[in-house]
């Protein structure tokens, strides 16, 4: 459930590609999937955006059509490349009016535009924060609040920026607060409400599971985004719930499993090349000690 700027497919063994993606909520925005051959001769495009679905061969369109389907919020496609194209979302809805036939052999699937993961049965797509940069989370779900996860085998820093309003999130005597005084998360799994203020919602509030309130960011409409980072070095994940469901658990126990194994094998390795550093240094002076003086010698 990652969520990616990017998807690519090379070791294509199915005829379709299910896939999730929301709009980035800029004008003119689209996603494009772009299809090569082995010969690389031959590159297929189909251009989604909020009014037409464009079809290319070799950057010559062969077919534009209007659309009153639209991607928002999350949606689901299903893109089938076996033969005819075809693309259908998750109500079994086709897409295209027209489907291109293609004769070659695919060797290269890209997809590009707006927020994109794979296949996620839990509809928690997980952003992957790694120090300073920072990750653009999108807000314009259909409902009135949304509920984070925050999750990292190690202690952090969460910076959150809403509508121009950044505040760090910390513990303090046991409780989330804001504000520079706090001290880091503690490893493992904290979870954020975030609800708008009726009846403008305009303004969002971050509450904790206990429904205080711990930030209030008001602005100058209703926010569609937030941008996350944490401190220097540190890598997190914040999974955003898109439905009442009992796999977040799975979920934040996965992503926890794979970081902590990922740090396990860093440090292994360091280990290892400080063991194999030791054990050279000690062969050499074992030799230097049984040399003979080559000046007594002469």
């Amino acid at each position: 459930c990652l969520v990616k700027k990017k998807i690519e497919e090379t070791n294509i063994f199915y005829d379709t590609l299910e896939f999730s993606v929301a709009n980035d909520g800029q004008i003119n925005s689209s996603t494009d999937i772009v299809v090569s051959s082995y010969s690389d001769e031959e590159l297929f495009c189909l251009q989604i955006n909020s009014s037409h679905i464009v079809q290319k061969i070799n950057q010559s369109i062969i077919s534009a059509q209007k659309t009153t389907n639209t991607i928002k919020y999350w949606t689901t496609l299903r893109f089938g490349f076996c033969g005819n194209i075809s693309l259908e979302d998750e109500h079994g809805r086709s897409w295209l009016a027209q489907r291109t036939y293609l004769q070659w052999p695919i060797k290269y699937i890209g997809i590009t535009g707006g927020y994109l993961m794979k296949t996620c049965s839990q509809k928690t797509p997980t952003w992957e924060v790694n120090g300073t940069n920072e990750q653009h989370i999108p807000l314009f779900v259909n409902k009135k609040h949304l509920v984070l996860t925050l999750i990292s085998p190690q202690t952090f820093n969460p910076i959150f920026n809403i509508c121009g309003s950044q505040f760090k999130l910390g513990m303090s005597n046991g409780s989330l607060i804001s504000g520079n005084s706090s001290g880091p998360l503690v490893a493992g799994r904290k979870q954020i409400f975030l609800e708008y203020v009726i009846p403008e919602e305009i303004s969002l509030q971050v509450k904790d599971k206990d429904g205080n309130v711990i930030h209030e960011a008001r602005c100058q409409e209703k926010p569609k985004i937030i941008f996350v980072k944490g401190n220097r070095k540190e890598k997190f994940f914040v999974v955003q719930h898109l439905k009442e469901t009992g796999d977040e658990e799975s979920t934040a126990l996965h992503l926890i499993s794979i970081y902590t194994i990922t740090v396990l094998i860093g440090t292994l390795s360091v280990i290892i090349l400080t063991i194999t550093t030791q054990l050279f240094s000690l062969t050499v002076l074992r030799v230097s000690a049984f040399s003979p003086d080559i000046s007594q010698i002469i």
